[in-house]
């Protein structure tokens, strides 16, 4: 058995793995920040999310709201970079269309999911979810009948 002579292990700054309070996490980097309105029960805040409630005057985010980063890289926390989003779906439509531009030139043209070539959206059908060309659509089921009929 031990001679109970254990020391508690060093926590924060004095512990030899502290790196500052941050930490990055799939690419978002997090802050300690215990007295923040969004840190978690341990104390963590994602750094876009403080620098974007600094920038608007200590106001907090409102509810359902989320942060883009304007360049895609999730750890470049800029106020510059950061773009605050009122809801899910309109971060998705900034999403998509800084994909459409940079692929393409055009912010608003989409993608068909079939021949994967980027066109107008006058020249594209929406099935459910996804986009393409009517063309594209046709040549699917015609090979997918033709397929179906020679079993």
């Amino acid at each position: 058995m031990s001679s109970g002579n254990h020391l508690p292990k060093p926590r924060g700054s004095a512990s030899p793995r502290w790196t500052g309070g941050r930490y990055v996490t799939r690419g978002y980097v997090y802050v300690m920040g215990p007295g923040h309105p969004n840190a978690d029960a341990r104390g963590r805040v994602a750094e876009h999310v403080a620098v974007a409630v600094r920038a608007r005057g200590g106001r907090v985010l409102p509810l359902g709201a989320e942060i883009h980063h304007v360049n895609g890289v999730r750890g470049e926390n800029r106020v510059g970079n950061l773009v605050v989003c009122q809801d899910r779906a309109y971060h998705f439509l900034l999403e998509r269309r800084s994909k459409a531009l940079a692929a393409c030139g055009h912010a608003h043209w989409r993608h068909c999911k079939r021949c994967h070539q980027w066109d107008d959206p006058s020249n594209l059908i929406v099935c459910g979810r996804s986009v393409e060309h009517r063309a594209c659509k046709n040549d699917y089921q015609r090979a997918r009948y033709q397929k179906k009929g020679t079993r």
